[in-house]
């Protein structure tokens, strides 16, 4: 409905969050590419990666809504993710969508660029299926859940979720 298509970045700037892990999800399902953000960078590095990942569509918590526009990108939609949940209150799972298989791109995670400017890596749901069992299966259960403050824009921030969801929890 926002008219995000697929193949298309899309910028976030969330925290650690069930917001931020449904948005790369919901992106996933369409076929778009998140790429998560960190609000602490500065208009150059800023300017660098939303314009080299062509963005146009960024979600940004209220505390952090003008971070996209110290950019200078004057036609960027900026989405606003309140803590309520409300971005996905009316939305409704579509039968057999689903992200993309192993080999598809889960998102396009920016480098610190220390020999040069920041490349976008892209990050393959197999990485993160790989992550399974780091946690031994027998240590987690449904009635489990994980405590991740990583940052989402790291992929530390991002491997919980798959070894949480083979274990139901």
């Amino acid at each position: 409905e926002l008219g995000v298509a697929p193949d298309e970045c899309v910028a976030s700037f969330l925290p650690p969050s069930v917001d931020a892990h449904l948005l790369w999800n919901a992106l996933a399902c369409i076929r778009a590419l998140e790429v998560p953000v960190d609000p602490s960078l500065t208009e150059e590095f800023l300017f660098h990666i939303l314009q080299n990942s062509r963005i146009r569509h960024c979600f940004v918590r209220p505390e952090n809504r003008a971070v996209p526009m110290l950019s200078g990108m004057s036609e960027l939609r900026i989405h606003i993710v309140e803590r309520d949940h409300s971005i996905v209150a009316d939305v409704k799972p579509v039968e057999g969508v689903a992200p993309p298989p192993i080999k598809g791109v889960s998102c396009v995670v920016y480098t610190s660029g220390t020999s040069g400017p920041a490349k976008g890596a892209k990050l393959p749901w197999g990485l993160f299926n790989s992550t399974i069992g780091r946690i031994p299966r027998l240590q987690l259960s449904r009635q489990d859940s994980v405590y991740s403050p990583w940052p989402m824009f790291h992929v530390t921030g991002r491997t919980p979720l798959p070894a949480m969801a083979d274990v139901g929890g």
